[in-house]
């Protein structure tokens, strides 16, 4: 049998074509979710008539049981595509239906034009009519501030989780910040922890991808994950305007999500929502996340910004939870849970060679295990190198590939070329505040001091509660403005976490470099009574300066031993030894460190515990060995 053409409709400046499914605005097409489109066409085919609400869902959702609030959202996103010319298109029958009451024309495969004209009496509409100017005048008035604001995280964040609300309730108020609080399982499975953070994870990378509002990192929410705490109270830890609070219930692969995004202030429900019906699995869950989110959002968004939220980076269901689960693992950043990140994205790769999500998190697992120098450098830059170039010739768009090439190239000491790949990462997604610390990383090693402290700014705009970024803007600090106010900013950072150890340790270096020893040293303790491993150099190199010599020979022999179960990292040997004077011996751990491009190395320039071997001409010839001789 033949296929029979359906008809064209046109009405304002708009071009429907059945056949085709899709809408054009004079050339251009205007993306559609399918159910929009959909109810649409409803509408668009009995244009001048009542539909009743239940017609309406029966036509658009002929198979499936849903309530009103779903018919009521699609009607607003359709009301929103259609409103900027200022025609009005459908209107509102109280307490009953819908009419679509433009002027339809209707084209037929013969090519005949078939003009349709909506015949509702004048006292029907009138007062519809005058509502509808005033709601108009209304929206022309606060345009500007949606635009910014409200508007665009809202219909963010019900495309996302198809978060329903009624329209007549929304109110107008400005949304710049969101924090997606990790899913809570309401199953209590051992297994559901990393669902919760997973899927938040996906959210969260990709509104911070569209670049429109600033939201929370993966790092900073993940410590809600097994919490009870109230939503609106971690929102006010996280300093954001709106939370999202959801949970989820699974059932075998079987998933249901109900969601809820909260005004911080006074905690004023903007949107709730619960999954219609139990979603097949984890990569159903996603996929619909994802095509919610760019049909709601690509008429404010670029062209790239759409393409990083529709896009689909595997069609296999089990390679997606995979990846889910390396990402609940890097986002740990231990030791053991970066190296078990590095066995589930490769199981997802071997499941999907082409999955480019996964080799970068490949990238950045190895990376970020030399980083940490839970490693020795050189074997894992060569994979992490690999990974992220794999991944770039996948697709050369994923800013976590460019970030983690950064990272390699960094302290593969080249530094423009590292440069170039963080500025990159920035352009793809400005929202990544990790590739802005890292950046800022870069720059100090090279001495651009200034600017080094400008980039972690940024950085601490777009997530003011990572402890990561906090402490290290004390470091910084301490590099461009003295002493006091690196103190300040450590101990701010430990009134969030008494506990964080790369604060605790750096706060024992600018004491130590204050000559505050007895104060040095009582933080250095409290960094070992949680880490004895991560704070022995440091306890060592202020045992060497400060005359306990004794105590600073015998941190040495306990580094040397621990190097027999772990990779201890030959520039923090070097540096005790040039706390004792020790020059020769300094030098020769720096060699050895230079050899093995230990991370250390890369940070001579600006390292402070080498003061008095900068006007040694080995010191020079190292900084120019590395690149970075003034």
């Amino acid at each position: 049998m033949s296929h029979q053409p359906k008809p064209i409709y046109e009405f304002g400046p708009y071009r429907l074509d059945a056949d085709e499914r899709r809408l054009l605005r004079d050339v251009a097409v205007v993306p559609l979710q399918p159910k929009v489109f959909d109810l649409l066409l409803t509408l668009v085919e009995r244009h001048g008539r009542l539909l009743e609400k239940d017609e309406l869902l029966k036509a658009v959702w002929p198979d499936t049981i849903v309530e009103e609030v779903n018919l009521a959202n699609n009607i607003s996103i359709l009301r929103k595509t259609l409103s900027e010319n200022g025609e009005r298109f459908i209107e509102t029958v109280p307490k009953r239906g819908y009419r679509f009451v433009a002027e339809v024309r209707k084209i037929e495969s013969d090519g005949l034009d078939q003009t349709a004209h909506s015949s509702i009496a004048l006292e029907e509409k009138r007062e519809n009519i005058e509502e509808a100017s005033a709601r108009q005048k209304w929206a022309r008035r606060r345009k500007p501030a949606i635009a910014t604001g409200l508007a665009l995280l809202c219909v963010a964040a019900w495309g996302y989780f198809g978060l329903g609300r009624k329209e007549e309730k929304a109110a107008p108020v400005s949304i710049r910040s969101i924090a997606v609080l990790p899913f809570k399982s309401l199953n209590r499975s051992q297994d559901d922890e990393y669902l919760g953070i997973g899927l938040a994870d996906a959210v969260i990378t990709r509104l911070s991808g569209a670049g429109k509002i600033i939201v929370r990192s993966t790092g900073s929410v993940s410590k809600y994950a097994a919490s009870t705490q109230d939503p609106l109270v971690a929102g006010r830890e996280q300093q954001v305007d709106a939370v999202l609070d959801a949970s989820l219930w699974r059932s075998g692969e079987k998933v249901r999500v109900t969601a809820r995004l909260l005004r911080v202030r006074d905690g004023m429900p903007l949107w709730t929502w619960q999954c219609e019906e139990l979603c097949t699995d984890l990569f159903a869950v996603q996929t619909l996340i994802s095509e919610q989110v760019a049909g709601a959002l690509t008429p404010q968004l670029t062209v790239a910004e759409s393409a990083r939220l529709t896009k689909h980076y595997t069609e296999d269901r089990e390679a997606n939870r995979l990846y889910l689960l390396g990402r609940f693992y890097w986002n740990k950043r231990t030791e053991e849970g970066l190296k078990k990140g590095i066995e589930c994205f490769q199981q997802a790769i071997g499941k999907d060679p082409n999955y480019a999500l996964a080799y970068a998190g490949l990238a950045e697992c190895y990376i970020t295990l030399v980083r940490f120098e839970y490693s020795d450098t050189v074997e894992f830059l060569h994979k992490g190198k690999a990974y992220a170039i794999r991944a770039m010739e996948i697709d050369n768009a994923l800013a976590e590939a460019h970030s983690a090439l950064a990272g390699v190239k960094k302290f593969e000491w080249d530094w423009l070329g590292a440069e170039k790949e963080y500025k990159r990462a920035i352009d793809l997604n400005p929202g990544y505040s990790t590739a802005h610390q890292w950046y800022s990383q870069l720059l100090a090693m090279m001495g651009r001091a200034e600017e080094s402290l400008a980039e972690l700014e940024q950085a601490l705009a777009l997530d003011p509660v990572s402890l990561s970024i906090n402490s290290t803007l004390g470091s910084r600090l301490y590099h461009v403005r003295g002493y006091d106010p690196a103190i300040k900013q450590l101990r701010k950072t430990l009134e969030m976490d008494p506990n964080f150890l790369r604060a605790l340790i750096t706060l024992g270096e600018v004491y130590a470099r204050q000559e505050k020893y007895a104060e040095a040293i009582v933080e250095l303790n409290k960094a070992a009574d949680i880490s004895r491993d991560s704070a022995l150099a440091a306890l060592g190199y202020t045992y060497a300066v400060s005359g306990a010599r004794s105590k600073a020979r015998q941190a040495l022999a306990e580094l040397q031993e621990m190097s027999k179960r772990r990779y201890v990292s030959p520039v923090d040997v070097a540096a005790i030894h040039a706390g004792l004077g020790a020059k020769d011996q300094a030098f020769a751990w720096l060699e050895k460190g230079f050899q093995r491009r230990a991370v250390g190395i890369s940070f001579l320039k600006i390292d402070l515990r080498f003061g008095s071997l900068r006007s040694d001409p080995r010191f020079a010839d190292l900084l120019r060995r590395i690149g970075l001789a003034p």
